[in-house]
């Protein structure tokens, strides 16, 4: 039997197992289902976030380390054009 999960569900999982260091298996385990559907789910997520529009940058954890990258290579190199090869 399929089980049809709720977006909700889904979201609130994928937080868990984000946010909790621990593994997938371990985390679907504990909601009741295996760790193949948060692997499945995971990208399917950052699809839909790119889609709302209220995250430009799309996912936001990869959002904030692009934009610490940057951050940190100008507080190092100056502003853009400055940087000679």
């Amino acid at each position: 039997m399929k089980n049809n999960y709720e977006a909700e569900f889904k979201r609130e999982a994928l937080q868990l197992w984000r946010s909790s260091g621990r593994s997938a298996a371990k985390v679907a385990a504990e909601l009741g289902f295996r760790a193949p559907l948060l692997y499945r789910w995971a990208p399917a997520e950052r699809g839909s976030s790119k889609k709302g529009g209220s995250d430009p940058k799309g996912a936001g954890v990869v959002g904030l380390l692009e934009e610490r990258i940057t951050g940190n290579f100008f507080e190092n190199f100056g502003a853009p054009g400055r940087f000679v090869v």
